[in-house]
C-alpha cells in the first residue's frame, strides 16, 4: 500500500535484511532519516526482519526467502551458494520495482547515508545517466586521474532510473554470469 501510495518517478531507496544483520538496516534507515528521505523500504529476509520494521515504523515488504537460508554461516557472505540466491532475489526486486515506475537506489544494508544524494542526479549531466554504480576504489589518486578500471563495480550502491533501457539491463544482470555483465557494460558503456 506504501508503494501504491508514492507518486511514479519517486527515487525508492532499497535494502534488504535478515534479523541477524537488523543493527546494519536500523542504522541504514537511521541515516537516511537524518538526511530528510523517508521513500525507503527494506526488504525483510525472515520474518524477525519484518517484526522489526513493524515496530520502528519502517516499511517493510516481506520476502519469500526460504531458498537462500544458509546452513552454515549467519553472514550470507560467508556462503557463497546462498549469497548468489540472494543477489539474484535482489535483482528480481529491483526488476519490479522499477516496472511499477519508481526510481531505485539499490543500498546494501551495511552502507551509510551523510546526505540526500538526489540532487546529485538530477543536475546536469547527471538526469541523463540511466544508471550510475559504484566501485571499490580505494586509489584516491588513480580515481582522480579517471583511473580505477580495474576495480570491478560494487552492487553494494547503484542507482537506476525506471527506463525501458535499465529495465532491459536489470533483465540481463539477472541472467548472465557477473564477469560476463562486467564487460557486457563495459562495451554498452552503461
Amino acid at each position: 500500500d506504501a508503494l501504491r501510495a508514492m507518486r511514479k518517478g519517486t527515487d525508492l531507496f532499497i535494502s534488504f535484511s535478515s534479523a541477524n544483520m537488523a543493527p546494519f538496516a536500523l542504522n541504514w534507515v537511521a541515516n537516511l532519516r537524518r538526511s530528510g528521505i523517508h521513500q525507503m523500504v527494506v526488504g525483510a529476509l525472515d520474518e524477525k526482519m519484518e517484526e522489526i520494521c513493524r515496530a520502528q515504523g519502517v516499511t517493510v515488504l516481506p520476502i519469500q526467502a526460504q531458498t537462500i537460508a544458509s546452513r552454515s554461516a549467519a553472514n550470507l557472505r560467508f556462503d557463497y551458494g546462498a549469497y548468489k540466491r540472494m543477489a539474484a532475489l535482489k535483482v528480481a526486486f529491483y526488476t519490479r520495482i522499477l516496472k511499477m515506475g519508481f526510481n531505485v537506489w539499490a543500498c546494501d544494508a551495511d552502507t551509510g547515508w551523510m546526505g540526500n544524494p538526489r540532487a546529485f542526479v538530477n543536475e546536469y549531466p547527471m538526469q541523463h545517466v540511466d544508471m550510475l554504480t559504484t566501485t571499490d576504489c580505494i586509489d584516491v589518486v588513480g580515481d582522480q586521474q579517471g583511473g580505477c578500471w580495474h576495480v570491478d563495480h560494487n552492487t553494494g550502491l547503484v542507482y537506476m532510473r525506471s527506463t525501458p533501457e535499465v529495465v532491459g539491463f536489470v533483465g540481463l544482470w539477472r541472467e548472465v554470469r557477473p564477469r560476463t555483465l562486467q564487460f557486457a557494460s563495459r562495451r554498452l558503456q552503461l
